[in-house]
């Protein structure tokens, strides 16, 4: 026997919601409430145990993954592809970072015809299209008719509140990441400056981050300092710095990655309420991470150096960088097997091999922001990461009902992997995590499979658990705001490359930097107002 529900099952009345609802003008569809409610048009179909049948449906996911997490990505969803053949195919569209927004709005504008029927993107960029209209609220009651399985009480809600907007669903949250900082822990530990005895590189507090990089100097203006170039291949003998060697402690910070960190360590928030005025300059958290900025560029402690140049050299002991790249690219060059071997001819002598073998460790901000650590957030640092998103390009009910299945496989169905030659039952994101993400699901991220990729992955060992991770606010004018974060900082920063800078100078570029965005985020306001 078979059941059908048709579209008009799924339509109910806004008004009982109580929602604030924000409207105006769409392009590339109707003028429309954000919030309202779908409605598709079609019929779905169910076998005797009440699933959905599914026949050939095809749909078209635009996806912002690319090189070298694209690989695992497009094997996921080649394998569903598989798994379902005959009954759900994914057209996948991948496009880089630089594409992906520029043609969705193209796209949506001039050729809705080819609009995807799903996003899979960046979580910050939620409210955005949500409010501009691309993207459909997702309700519990009318996902659990499309054949939503999801536990939303498995997420973390650090991570989901940036898949809201207005306090309504209009993405489903995938993973989380955030920048990490790459310390060469050998250096440390061979130069007596780790803490708990030298047992300990990385620091865990706003002090011992700071003492970190005076110490680094301080020792290498002593000309007592100890480094070695680690790169593969290269003559691993350890050597003091002299002069001429053109030390320093560490890269340039990142600027919006630390720069959010800071600000949310320290109870802060980029906008007031509203989101209509921004807020973020006046953050204690946010101000001393822009001093502390300049205070150690004028006491040495930052270079003009190139980062993946420098600190395999050890000419810098710290440096950010996307966690992306570091299993990929950074560890097999640095924590490489020419480090595990006695080898004469390299310089690698069994103290070497004992202690310092794998002198190369990613990590997370983990309190080095924080002015108070007792706060809730002292701990805590910003990560943005991925989410799926229904478009409005969908109005037949069997594709909406396929784009939620496509989602109950990723995020929550499971298949057989091996790991180290084990064959074992996985989470299908667990294996899409591997790549370099952390699951923003509890249960995916507790589970003993993405435990197996954990443990040999420093990538994953670095991003950490995911309840630490806070995703950006909700901003339906994302880009205004998140950038005004990153120019602020970058506008000092260009400054000390220059030679000068002040902390006066400082408070001058943060003070124009918000300035300059606040009448850009009034125009935006004022003309959706219009």
């Amino acid at each position: 026997m078979k059941f059908k529900t048709t579209a008009f099952t799924l339509l109910a009345s806004i008004a009982a919601l109580g929602m604030s609802l924000v409207g105006c003008s769409r392009s590339g569809g109707e003028s429309e409430d954000i919030n309202v409610r779908p409605s598709f048009d079609g019929e779905l179909e169910y076998d005797d145990e009440g699933n959905i049948i599914f026949d050939n449906v095809e749909l078209t996911m635009w996806s912002i993954i690319g090189d070298p997490d694209l690989t695992i990505h497009k094997k996921l969803i080649e394998k569903f592809n598989d798994e379902y053949s005959g009954q759900i195919y994914i057209k996948l569209v991948s496009q880089a970072h630089a594409d992906y927004y520029p043609a969705l709005e193209t796209t949506w504008k001039n050729d809705f015809d080819s609009f995807p029927d799903m996003c899979f993107m960046h979580n910050e960029k939620t409210a955005t299209y949500a409010n501009k209209g691309y993207l459909y609220p997702l309700y519990d009651d009318q996902l659990k008719e499309l054949g939503c399985d999801l536990d939303f009480t498995q997420i973390y809600e650090n991570i989901d509140r940036v898949t809201k907007f207005n306090g309504v669903r209009f993405a489903v949250p995938v993973d989380a990441h955030g920048f990490v900082t790459n310390f060469r822990t050998d250096i440390i530990l061979k130069n007596n400056l780790g803490f708990d005895g030298n047992t300990r590189a990385i620091p865990k507090s706003h002090a011992e981050y700071q003492k970190l990089l005076k110490d680094l100097k301080d020792t290498y203006d002593a000309g007592n300092l100890w480094t070695r170039n680690i790169t593969k291949g290269q003559d691993h003998a350890w050597f003091k710095a002299d002069s001429s060697f053109d030390f320093a402690p560490s890269c340039y910070q990142s600027t919006d990655p630390d720069g959010l960190s800071a600000l949310y360590a320290n109870g802060g928030s980029m906008t007031s309420e509203d989101g209509k005025t921004i807020t973020f300059q006046n953050n204690e958290g946010f101000k001393t991470y822009i001093t502390d900025q300049v205070n150690n560029w004028q006491k040495g402690y930052f270079s003009n150096g190139t980062n993946t140049e420098f600190f395999p050299a050890g000419k810098v002991v710290m440096f950010n960088e996307g966690p992306w790249w570091a299993s990929q690219s950074y560890e097999p060059m640095y924590n490489n097997s020419d480090l595990k071997t006695v080898n004469p001819s390299l310089h690698v002598t069994q103290e070497d091999v004992d202690k310092y073998g794998t002198p190369y460790v990613p990590m997370h901000p983990d309190g080095w922001w924080s002015l108070d650590e007792s706060s809730p957030n002292a701990h805590k640092w910003y990560g943005n990461g991925h989410i799926m998103a229904l478009t409005k390009h969908c109005t037949d009910i069997n594709v909406a009902a396929a784009c939620i299945e496509f989602m109950n496989w990723y995020l929550q169905g499971k298949g057989e992997f091996k790991i180290d030659g084990e064959t074992m039952e996985a989470y299908n994101l667990a294996n899409w995590c591997s790549s370099g993400h952390i699951p923003a699901w509890k249960n995916v991220y507790a589970s003993s499979e993405y435990k197996k990729y954990e443990a040999t992955n420093l990538t994953l060992q670095a991003l950490g658990n995911p309840e630490n991770i806070i995703a950006m606010e909700s901003h339906p004018y994302e880009t205004t705001i998140f950038n005004a974060v990153a120019n602020s900082v970058l506008s000092v920063q260009d400054l000390m490359r220059a030679g000068a800078c002040t902390l006066a100078d400082a408070d001058t570029k943060l003070n124009e930097t918000v300035v300059s965005a606040q009448a850009a985020l009034d125009m935006l306001y004022e003309a959706e107002e219009m």
